[in-house]
C-alpha cells in the first residue's frame, strides 16, 4: 500500500480488496491507503478453526469504515469467504454486481471515470514536460548537479527548482 493505489484506483470502476484474517491490526496503518478506497473488501481464509479471527477481521474493518469514511460514498461492503472451500464466492459475486449498479445509479461511477481521464491527462502531460525538459543534454546535466548539491545541502531545493525552470522559462 502506497503510491501504487493511485494506479489501480485510475483504472478501475470498483475495487475489490481481498484480505487475510486477522489484518484489521494493520488498519490504522493503511487507513488512508488502499483500504479506504473499496469499494468492497473480502476476508479470505475463513476456513478451519481461525474462522472467529475472520469474523473479528471483518468487525473490525466493519466498525473502523463506518466511523471514518466520508458521508460522500459508503463504507465497503466486508465479507467473509473461503476460497479453499469455495464458501461465499457467490455472495462476494453478488456484492460486487450490487455496489457495481449503485455506483451507476448514484453517478458515482461517471465522476469516477472523469476523475481518471484527468489524472491520465496530467499524467501524460507531466511525462512529456518532462521528457521535453531532459532533450536538452545541458539541461539534464545542470539537473544532475543541482541535484547533488542538493543532496549534499549546499543548495535549496526551491533555488534548484527556479535555475532549472529559469533554462526554460524567463525568470520571474
Amino acid at each position: 500500500v502506497g503510491q501504487a493505489e493511485a494506479a489501480e484506483t485510475s483504472v478501475a470502476a470498483l475495487l475489490l480488496l481481498l484480505l487475510e484474517r486477522g489484518a484489521g491490526d494493520e488498519l490504522q496503518g493503511r487507513s488512508r491507503g488502499l483500504l479506504e478506497r473499496g469499494d468492497v473488501i473480502a476476508v479470505n481464509k475463513t476456513d478451519g478453526h481461525r474462522s472467529d479471527l475472520a469474523q473479528r477481521t471483518v468487525a473490525e474493518f466493519t466498525a473502523a469504515f463506518s466511523a471514518r469514511r466520508s458521508t460522500a460514498a459508503p463504507p465497503p461492503s466486508v465479507l467473509t469467504l473461503s476460497a479453499l472451500e469455495g464458501v461465499g464466492i457467490d455472495r462476494l459475486w453478488t456484492e460486487v454486481e450490487r455496489r457495481y449498479t449503485e455506483l451507476c445509479a448514484s453517478g458515482q461511477l461517471e465522476l469516477r471515470r472523469q476523475a481518471q481521464r484527468r489524472m491520465e491527462l496530467d499524467r501524460r502531460l507531466r511525462a512529456e514536460l518532462w521528457r521535453r525538459f531532459l532533450d536538452d543534454g545541458e539541461r539534464e546535466q545542470l539537473l544532475a548537479e543541482l541535484g547533488q548539491r542538493v543532496a549534499r545541502g549546499e543548495l535549496l531545493a526551491a533555488e534548484a527548482v527556479h535555475r532549472l525552470v529559469s533554462t526554460v522559462f524567463a525568470p520571474t
